[in-house]
């Protein structure tokens, strides 16, 4: 709570600081926000408020935050929204910024894209941030983006498209096989999330044509088995089906579980999903395993 990272915050020497699904409030965060030493800090499904988010805006000594919320359920509900992302949007320091689940909008997708030090940045679970959100952020150069079930489109998608991305999510949105087109043809991305969208055998065959990426997952679309042949013919590409198709609720369930396991940010998104003919599997560090029958 509070109290313990009020004496982590005075006393600790740490520069990487994890207070993931944690007790820690508007104090807590107010004491973090004076420390100048840590670098790397994560906040992320905490009892932190916009008066606690403000705080830790001002601070300039931390390079990495990630203050993301609950995005598979309603266990926070303190979102800070758009006001929160303006006020992370002031701060030239950040150069990587998680606000996964927390209410923003186009207001704060806006805000966000004139931030002059972000390298990366992750918004998944921002429901509210819809095409428009993702077209202003199109407009900013970004290393790495995450905009994993932000109800997008294709039209974000065309404008996504564009860009030189390194690692690119789109996960859980409504991609169809022309935003996968788009995609197959930008040779910049390195890394690239597409699991839980529309997308069919033209948009296998589009990647299997013009991908260039060093990894693709694709899982849960809804391609037939010479889409997927198509996929996995590339080493380090993902594929596969399912019958009957899974709802977003049993893939959501799926997540569950590995959400969870409280991994980090970057272990979540190196714990990819696939299925085999007899469970859907994550591989990751716990080697989590979800069966067919649960589903």
């Amino acid at each position: 709570g509070d109290s313990g990272a009020i004496a982590l915050a005075v006393q600790s020497p740490v520069v990487a600081l994890r207070l993931f699904a944690t007790n820690v409030g508007d104090s807590g965060a107010a004491a973090l926000a004076k420390n100048a030493r840590i670098k790397s800090l994560s906040l992320s499904d905490t009892n932190i408020t916009i008066k606690g988010a403000r705080a830790l805006a001002q601070n300039k000594t931390i390079k990495h935050l990630d203050f993301g919320g609950d995005w598979l359920g309603d266990r926070r509900p303190n979102d800070i929204g758009d006001a929160g992302a303006i006020a992370f949007a002031k701060n030239n320091s950040l150069e990587s910024l998680e606000l996964d689940s927390q209410q923003i909008t186009t207001v704060g997708a806006n805000a966000l894209a004139k931030n002059n030090s972000l390298r990366s940045l992750g918004l998944r679970a921002n429901y509210g941030l819809k095409d428009d959100g993702a077209i202003a952020l199109a407009r900013k150069s970004l290393n790495s983006l995450d905009l994993g079930a932000c109800t997008l489109t294709d039209k974000a998608i065309f404008a996504l498209a564009q860009k030189k991305y390194q690692t690119l999510l789109a996960y859980s949105n409504f991609i169809s096989d022309q935003g996968a087109v788009a995609l197959a043809k930008n040779h910049s991305i390195k890394e690239l999330y597409l699991l839980v969208n529309d997308i069919h055998d033209e948009g296998a065959l589009a990647f299997a044509t013009y991908g260039t990426m060093d990894f693709l997952d694709v899982t849960f679309n809804r391609m037939s088995q010479i889409g997927i042949t198509l996929i996995d013919n590339h080493g380090g590409w993902l594929a596969g089906f399912e019958n009957p198709y899974p709802s977003r609720t049993q893939v959501f369930k799926f997540l569950r579980e590995i959400f969870d396991s409280k991994l980090n940010r970057q272990e979540f998104h190196k714990s990819i999903c696939y299925r085999t003919k007899y469970r859907i599997e994550c591989r990751n560090p716990k080697n989590l395993l979800l069966p067919r029958t649960e589903m």
